[in-house]
């Protein structure tokens, strides 16, 4: 996914800063909510995590922008409208 937001020359930063949010959030995980949930029971510990998540995809979701595809003799359209137009 991260080849289709970012130009060819900017690729591997793209990947380094991916693999280095997936440690931070690793990080997160086990040294923040961790403790926090740890009094919690298993209801209350999901609910955490479950909301934890679906805050951070809603998050992401506003802020990053669909990728223009260039298709040859026809108007740029966004890579969303091509996956709906390929499954329609």
């Amino acid at each position: 996914m991260i080849i289709d937001y970012v130009v060819k020359e900017y690729r591997g930063r793209a990947i380094a800063l991916s693999n280095m949010g997936i440690i931070v959030g690793d990080l997160l995980n086990f040294v923040v909510l961790m403790n926090i949930v740890k009094t919690m029971g298993e209801y209350n510990k999901f609910l955490t995590f479950t909301l934890t998540l679906a805050a951070f995809a809603v998050t992401l979701f506003i802020l990053i922008k669909e990728p223009i595809i260039d298709i040859e003799d026809k108007p740029k359209i966004s890579l969303r409208e091509k996956v709906k137009n390929i499954t329609d």
